[in-house]
């Protein structure tokens, strides 16, 4: 199953002929093995060698940012547009925030003080999909599952580019009678330092969107990106 990215497919399903304006709308999407929510789990495997030099870069500057932001936040703040549906069905919300970068309990978070949604998460490469199989691409192991299992969850992770851009896809299953089925949808489009000169953006996701399933039906939504 090939599935657009998360951000053009949402739209799509939305909005009908609409399209979410994107850096690189003119590019060709690629087969991306990806989920919609509520599918069952397919079978692990191990990342091809496109989704490995992807992924590798990715993982590299994700772990840059962190060692970056552990030491030194000050200053580190970032506006971002965001639109997002928080009941199960229903419209999107769009509005504007601003957050700060801090750490609480060990982790990087963003923190925009207010009542609104958005993903309050900085993505590093400690992220629980993302722990082991970045330790295992930096390290260069030729071979590199997508399926991890950790604290009751199942996730499945692949890497893309599209364009220049670089996107990470993370699906989160959770088991139902027996079945491991979707419940969470997490794409990134991660900044890497071969597509920038600005060493401050390096390893910044500059555009995010989760959607997430509902036990009653439906979904939430939220997709969020620097201004």
């Amino acid at each position: 199953m090939s599935l657009k990215p998360l951000f053009l497919a949402f739209s799509l399903l939305a909005f009908g002929a609409c399209k979410l304006q994107r850096l690189d709308d003119k590019k060709e999407t690629p087969n991306v093995d990806g989920y919609r929510i509520g599918d069952a789990i397919r079978a692990e495997r191990f990342l091809n060698d496109v989704e490995k030099s992807v992924g590798g870069r990715i993982c590299r500057d994700l772990r840059a940012k962190r060692n970056r932001w552990e030491v030194n936040r000050s200053g580190v703040n970032f506006g971002y547009d965001v639109r997002s549906r928080t009941s199960c069905s229903g419209s999107l919300a769009t509005y504007e925030i601003q957050a700060d970068v801090e750490l609480a309990s060990g982790d990087l978070v963003l923190d925009a003080n207010t009542g609104s949604r958005y993903i309050n998460e900085v993505l590093t490469d400690n992220h629980v999909a993302l722990a082991n199989i970045c330790d295992e691409l930096i390290a260069g192991e030729a071979d590199v599952e997508n399926t991890i299992e950790m604290g009751g969850s199942r996730y499945q992770v692949t890497f893309y580019e599209i364009g220049a851009n670089h996107y990470t896809l993370i699906t989160r299953f959770l088991q139902v009678n027996s079945t491991w089925i979707a419940s969470l949808i997490d794409e990134s489009y991660v900044v890497v330092q071969e597509r920038t000169n600005n060493s401050g953006l390096v390893g910044v996701v500059y555009r995010r969107a989760q959607e997430a399933r509902c036990t009653g039906g439906g979904s939430t939504y939220v997709d969020q990106k620097v201004r």
